[in-house]
């Protein structure tokens, strides 16, 4: 016959393994709210951002509480993600760009590059005049970013 303190560990651990499996199974999977597929190319002076990340912080009335990001391949391409799914929820975004970063692939030559020399101006959403809104249906190259030094960028918007 076992002990009453053995029954009582017995118990504690199937209550305790009881409420792992019922808050796993209850919790929430997905996003939390509609995302949509947003890509695009980021160049500085016409040539491919090679590294870096993109990052969109609500603009505009946008009430989503979540901070897409998506990072640059070494050909300027990037596709956002919100939350470790892919797209972003509608509505209008400012655009950042973070120069620094690891790359999406390493190199072959096992060197990390060095970050790309982007103005000030569009690396913190404060101070950045890029903006996208993102839609269902944007046209093609809606999201490009086109970044120049002399301060002449544009995100380009969709239709």
């Amino acid at each position: 016959m076992s002990s009453p303190w053995a029954r009582s560990a017995v118990w504690k651990f199937w209550l305790i393994g009881g409420m792992l499996v019922l808050a796993v199974g209850c919790s929430k999977k997905g996003p939390t709210e509609k995302l949509v597929p947003v890509s695009g190319k980021v160049t500085l002076d016409d040539k491919p951002l090679p590294l870096g990340q993109v990052i969109l912080t609500p603009d505009k009335g946008n009430p989503t509480k979540s901070a897409p990001v998506g990072m640059i391949g070494d050909d300027g391409s990037y596709s956002i993600n919100t939350g470790g799914y892919p797209g972003a929820p509608l509505g209008w975004y400012k655009v950042s760009i973070n120069p620094q970063g690891m790359p999406k692939e390493m190199p072959k030559t096992g060197e990390i590059p060095k970050p790309a020399n982007v103005p000030q101006k569009y690396q913190k959403a404060a101070s950045t005049d890029l903006s996208i809104e993102v839609t269902e249906s944007p046209k093609p190259e809606g999201y490009d970013i086109k970044i120049k030094p002399d301060g002449k960028s544009k995100a380009t918007p969709p239709d």
